[in-house]
């Protein structure tokens, strides 16, 4: 949590206003000791010194002081930081929170029958509180290929078309974990890599409609359509790696290669995997 918090920005906002609040409570609060301070004198032949003194309950109101302008510059950077974040598209980014489920094409990658039907998986979409961006949070359960987990893209981004209609852009980088049952047909690369850990990079771009008379408390976006793509090609490798140990094992063969090398046709080893569409579930 503390990395993803850094990642985003957010970690580093924090400090840059809590070292702004310290020096500027800092500061003040030297002006205000000088200012409410007692000045006195001394004669030493022909030398004078001054002292400053505030006294005991002088320097109690000089440390409150501190404290509370610290606090109160904090607040307000704070507030100002929120605000700033909140832009023309949060409403739009409000019709979108809820649970979904998503199915993706891959027929573009691997058009295979032994990968029917097409694959499914849940999704959360929310905002997060504390940079106001839109994330999602992809759940998978119960896969042949990929192992359950919760993965989360915080990259998103919303952009205009025409009239209530509007796109979306998501991307992701990072790794996936395969079932046993189909890592143990990759070949590791190396000595000591893990078979089952691959290494995915993905983007999808979808477009709704939001619902006309919003932004009045309007419903939510029922439906999401579009495509999704295998930017550096690990997916379509897995896909193929599936479909091939899955004819082997029936043929009574064993199967396996380095995901590298993995068979893929030319034609289909294109990033555009296929279409994708989020379907609203519940209200």
């Amino acid at each position: 949590m503390i990395s993803r918090f850094i990642e985003t920005g957010a970690g580093s906002r924090a400090r840059g206003s809590a070292t702004f609040s310290l020096i500027a409570s800092t500061l003040i609060s030297i002006i205000i000791y000088f200012i409410t301070a007692i000045v006195s004198g001394t004669v030493h032949g022909n030398t004078v010194s001054f002292s400053w003194n505030v006294g005991v309950l002088g320097a109690i109101a000089v440390c409150s002081i501190y404290v509370f302008l610290f606090a109160a510059i904090w607040l307000v950077l704070y507030i100002l930081e929120n605000r700033e974040a909140e832009d023309i598209y949060t409403w739009v980014r409000k019709t979108l929170l809820g649970t979904w489920t998503v199915s993706y094409s891959i027929q573009d990658g691997v058009d295979s029958p032994k990968l029917r039907p097409d694959p499914v998986v849940g999704c959360q979409i929310y905002i997060n509180q504390l940079d106001k961006k839109l994330e999602m949070k992809f759940i998978e359960n119960q896969n042949p290929i990929w192992a359950d987990h919760e993965n989360i893209i915080d990259m998103t981004a919303i952009r205009p078309e025409m009239d209530q209609k509007f796109c979306m852009i998501y991307y992701f980088k990072g790794p996936r974990h395969l079932q046993p049952s189909v890592a143990s047909h990759i070949i590791p690369a190396e000595r000591g890599n893990d078979p089952a850990e691959v290494e995915i990079e993905l983007l999808g771009h979808v477009t709704f409609q939001t619902p006309r008379g919003y932004p009045s408390e309007a419903p939510h976006v029922r439906e999401m359509n579009g495509r999704w793509f295998d930017l550096n090609g690990n997916v379509t490798r897995v896909f193929s790696i599936a479909a091939n140990a899955i004819a082997a094992t029936e043929s009574g063969q064993n199967y396996h290669t380095k995901l590298a090398d993995a068979p893929i046709s030319p034609d289909n080893f294109v990033a555009s995997m296929g279409p994708i569409r989020f379907t609203r579930l519940g209200e």
